[in-house]
């Protein structure tokens, strides 16, 4: 079976689809050094996962003043995926815990981690993918029709 000029486009365009769906529709902010309140990202839009030695905590009812970040532990580890911000401590005994109030200075954070959803990768991966399953379903079936037409006996007998 010959690769017509369709077929070798269509197989370029995959690759670049199946790397973007590779790479995700996620990427990872960093903020290093010294941490500043201006740094750090609305907490109303934002769930914090907080990473010590010992232990990892998720916080609801986050506040994030000029020098320190505090909010309410919960439980819930299913909150908003999209966005969430990780912080990592220096040690654990930078924390300070009462009736699951958590809080901590910020200039005990070693380092954020911001996740980014990029809706627009996701939605063009989503697009692409269709556009090539119904191309390339098209050709098959193309293929298909062509194939029974030469391999079939129809008007033989």
């Amino acid at each position: 079976m010959k690769y017509s000029q369709f077929l070798k486009i269509l197989s370029a365009f995959m690759v670049f689809i199946m790397l973007i769906q590779i790479a995700g529709c996620y990427t990872m902010r960093s903020i290093t050094g010294e941490i500043k309140y201006s740094d750090l990202p609305d907490p109303e839009k934002y769930v914090y996962v907080i990473h010590m030695k010992t232990a990892v905590l998720w916080l609801e009812n986050t506040i994030v003043s000029e020098d320190s970040l505090s909010g309410t532990i919960c439980s819930k580890q299913h909150l908003d995926i999209d966005y969430r911000v990780h912080i990592f401590l220096s040690s654990d005994s930078v924390v300070r815990i009462n009736n699951n109030l958590f809080c901590v200075n910020l200039k005990d954070i070693v380092k954020a981690k911001q996740t980014i959803h990029n809706k627009a990768a996701q939605t063009f991966s989503i697009v692409a993918g269709g556009i090539v399953g119904v191309a390339g379903g098209i050709v098959l079936f193309i293929y298909l029709l062509k194939w029974l037409g030469e391999n079939s006996c129809w008007g033989c007998y």
